[in-house]
């Protein structure tokens, strides 16, 4: 199968029939500040650099507590495939005794042997293919509460910083007028969400987390947060001490919901085959780039062309999971759109058949 083996979440928005998806890149790469560049110094980077990626390549939080995964981490080594020091610009010294380091150590490690070794191990492989996340954010100061708007740079960098250790992709609404004009303040704080879902069309989000930011008289903050996934909607609290801890804790909600929906568990007793059929391949080319990205899809094993018609393939893919699991990973994607009439997936019932058309 083929990665995407990059990630400083350089983002290729792709831009589906109703939403749109994000390539995350550099899933596998992690750079950790180190006091030196001695072996004990390196060994202890390695480790907290691979448990950086079990985490945003399973989206699970506590994925690098599990006892199934501490070989993998003692072993850190084994799966690096690369490995550079950076120097990092002086900050100032707040705390003589403890000063901040000048260096860290950036770290590749190989995406396939680590799919492998999840996989093994029954942990879920959450693909480069991730729903792109809309923040709408109200945060109350004093007898205000107003909308944060993309261009505010400290709330940005504080959800921003988070998305990126989760390798989820998101962004704020502009608020320029068309936005004013759609939904408020008062909206948001409220959790009304016509008018919020209304005003989210514009920018084709898979998943939108309306957030109300607020702090108490002892000085601690407080978050309250609705995430909307279709029809679906979750809520949660959360508290810190500063605004950023609390911005994270609703970025980190957030990918912990979308992890249990589109990361990917491999059951080798309910492996499945998936019929699928593919309309609008008019051409060669059209062809070739339909076989290659059923090729390169997450929990797709094999891929067999069956027939091919009047700019019609049918192809029989082999999977290590759920056919479910796959078409909501296609759905992610703006190669394929489903076919509208198409059945539900019947569950339990094999061979399925699903039909698309080739975007493009």
């Amino acid at each position: 199968m083929k990665r995407f083996p990059l990630y400083t979440l350089l983002l290729t928005l792709l831009c589906g029939g109703s939403a749109m998806a994000a390539e995350v890149r550099d899933l596998y790469e992690a750079e950790v500040p180190v006091a030196d560049q001695q072996g004990e110094a390196r060994q202890e980077a390695m480790r907290a650099g691979l448990a950086e990626v079990l985490v945003r390549v399973t989206g699970y939080s506590a994925v690098a507590q599990d006892p199934a995964l501490a070989d993998l981490l003692d072993n850190a080594s084994r799966y690096i495939q690369q490995y550079r020091y950076r120097a990092l610009t002086p900050a100032p010294v707040t705390d003589p005794a403890a000063p901040p380091p000048t260096l860290a150590l950036w770290m590749s490690f190989d995406a396939n042997t680590i799919n492998q070794a999840l996989r093994s191990r029954g942990q879920p492989v959450w693909g480069s293919a991730r729903p792109l996340l809309l923040v709408w954010l109200a945060v109350e100061s004093g007898n205000e509460r107003r909308l944060v708007a993309a261009a505010e740079s400290v709330s940005h960098q504080a959800l921003e910083l988070a998305a990126r250790r989760r390798g989820l992709p998101l962004r704020l609404p502009l608020l320029d007028l068309e936005d004013q004009a759609r939904v408020t303040a008062a909206d948001v704080w409220g959790g009304f969400a016509e008018p919020v879902m209304a005003a989210s069309a514009r920018y084709q989000p898979q998943a939108v987390l309306i957030g109300r930011l607020y702090h108490d008289r002892q000085g601690g903050w407080h978050g309250r947060w609705t995430l909307r996934v279709g029809d679906e909607a979750m809520n949660w609290d959360s508290s810190g001490t500063t605004p950023d801890a609390v911005l994270a804790l609703g970025v980190e909600g957030s990918a912990d919901a979308l992890a249990m929906r589109f990361s990917q568990i491999v059951d080798p007793e309910r492996g499945s085959v998936l019929s699928l059929r593919v309309d609008d391949v008019r051409t060669l080319a059209d062809y070739a780039r339909l076989l290659s990205y059923l090729d390169a899809l997450s929990g797709v094993t094999a891929v067999q062309v069956t027939e091919v018609g009047p700019q019609t393939v049918t192809c029989r893919l082999t999977l290590e999971m759920g056919a479910g699991a796959v078409a909501r990973t296609i759905g992610l994607g703006s190669t394929l759109a489903t076919v509208a009439g198409s059945a539900p997936l019947p569950p339990g019932e094999l061979p399925l058949e699903l039909r698309y058309r080739l975007l493009p």
